[in-house]
C-alpha cells in the first residue's frame, strides 16, 4: 500500500536539486572578479614625499617590516619585488578568467539569479511543510486504527515479544580513526613595486600583488589581490617606515 509521504518524495528531490545547481550557478556568476582598472591604479599608487633614493630606501623597510623578502631591487630603474609565505590570508585572491575577454555576468543576471533563488526556497519551504501535514494525519489515522486492538493486548503483546527473539542481535560497531589532519592552506604571495620620481621632493609608488592559496602541493587559488585592505596596510607601514628613515638623516 503506497504510503502518504511517497507522493511528495519527487517534488522535494526536483526542487532539492534544482536549488544545488542553483546554488553553483550563483557562486560562479558572483565570484570575485577585478575591478575596473582606474579603481585599481588608485589602490596601488600613492604619492609618497621624499626623493626617489629615501623613499626606495623606506620600501625595503616597510617590507622586511611586513614579512616579506627582497628577492631583488633595482634603484636605478626603481623596482622591487618581495615574497612572502603564510598560513594567515593578506587579501582576497581574485582568480583571473583563461578567456582574458571574459567578464562577470552583468547586474540584470545576478538579480534574476537571487529572484529564483528565493522562489526556490519558498517552493521547497511549501513542500516540506505539506509533507509534514501528510505525516500528521497519518499519525491520526493511525491512532483511530489501533482502537481495534484494544480488545487484544494480550495478544499483540505476545507477537511482539516472539518478535524480539527471533531478530538477530545488532552487529558490533567498530571506530575507525582518521587519519593524519588536513594541513592548513597556505598562502604565497609576491608584491612588486615601481618608484617614479616626481621632482626632488616626491616619489610615486606603486605596488602590486599576486597570490596563490595552496592545499598541500596543490594551488586551489592564483591571482592578483585587490583587496584595498592590504594597500592600506602596505601603505600605513610605508609611512612609517618613511617617517624613520627621513628622522634618520
Amino acid at each position: 500500500m503506497r504510503s502518504f509521504a511517497e507522493p511528495a518524495g519527487l517534488p522535494v528531490r526536483l526542487l532539492s536539486f534544482s536549488l544545488r545547481a542553483y546554488l553553483c550557478l550563483f557562486m560562479v556568476g558572483c565570484a570575485a572578479h577585478r575591478p575596473p582598472l582606474h579603481e585599481i591604479r588608485n589602490m596601488e599608487t600613492r604619492l609618497m614625499p621624499g626623493g626617489e633614493r629615501t623613499v626606495f630606501k623606506a620600501c625595503v623597510g616597510a617590507l622586511q617590516d611586513l614579512g616579506y623578502t627582497v628577492d631583488s631591487s633595482d634603484r636605478g630603474s626603481g623596482l622591487l619585488t618581495a615574497s612572502r609565505s603564510t598560513h594567515q590570508e593578506s587579501g582576497i585572491i581574485t582568480e583571473v578568467p583563461r578567456d582574458p575577454d571574459k567578464e562577470g555576468l552583468p547586474t540584470w543576471a545576478i538579480v534574476l539569479l537571487i529572484v529564483t533563488g528565493v522562489i526556490l526556497i519558498v517552493a521547497l519551504v511549501a513542500v516540506l511543510t505539506s509533507h509534514d501535514d501528510s505525516d500528521k494525519a497519518k499519525d491520526n489515522d493511525g491512532g483511530r486504527d489501533s482502537t481495534r486492538y484494544r480488545n487484544a493486548p494480550e495478544k499483540r503483546e505476545t507477537r511482539h515479544h516472539r518478535r524480539h527473539h527471533e531478530e538477530p542481535p545488532p552487529p558490533p560497531t567498530y571506530i575507525v580513526e582518521s587519519g593524519a589532519p588536513e594541513r592548513p592552506a597556505r598562502f604565497e604571495y609576491r608584491l612588486t613595486l615601481n618608484l617614479h620620481g616626481k621632482g626632488r621632493d616626491a616619489t610615486e609608488v606603486r605596488a602590486s600583488l599576486q597570490g596563490s592559496e595552496l592545499h598541500g602541493d596543490q594551488a586551489k587559488r592564483s591571482g592578483p589581490v585587490d583587496d584595498p585592505r592590504f594597500f592600506e596596510r602596505f601603505f600605513n607601514a610605508l609611512d612609517e617606515s618613511l617617517r624613520l628613515e627621513q628622522a634618520g638623516h
